[in-house]
């Protein structure tokens, strides 16, 4: 199972807008995330749309959260970019035989326990969460550096 490349960006543009803690055009946003300008502005357009991040017009235009980082997950930037996450398209009622018998198909209830469980691995990492993974990692560069000397 693989997020699209779409849903990666957009996590680590969030996580650019987190980190650098002001209001960033889409153009460093794109710079800073190797992700083409067009298409960086793409995903911010659907992420303006679920209110993750606003943005502002003008001189001192640019985007910034629209959410404290502690309550932003992984989730909401994945259904902000591909919409409902759910491990198959079983738990989709169109797809599913169970919504034409009364009886079950065998895989819906195993496919919605296991995207139940996603779902919920994806709303337990806050983007403040990963904020102090960078300072983790900067702690642990700053000590190897200093053992190097």
């Amino acid at each position: 199972m693989h997020i699209t490349l779409e849903v990666d960006d957009a996590i680590r543009m969030v996580d650019y807008i987190n980190r650098s803690g002001k209001r960033t055009c889409a153009k460093k946003i794109a710079q800073k995330t190797g992700v083409s300008v067009r298409f960086a502005l793409k995903i911010l357009r659907k992420l303006c749309s679920a209110q993750i991040i606003r943005s502002f017009k003008g001189v001192d235009g640019g985007y910034e959260l629209n959410r404290k980082p502690e309550e932003l997950n992984l989730l909401d930037i994945m259904e902000a970019v591909d919409g409902n996450v759910s491990f198959s398209r079983c738990l989709d009622d169109n797809v599913c035989q169970k919504g034409q018998n009364t009886v079950e198909c065998k895989f819906h209830s195993i496919y919605a326990r296991l995207s139940d469980s996603i779902r919920e691995e994806l709303t337990s990492v806050t983007f403040d969460e990963i904020s102090k993974l960078d300072e983790a990692s900067s702690t642990a560069h700053t000590s190897e550096e200093e053992r190097c000397k």
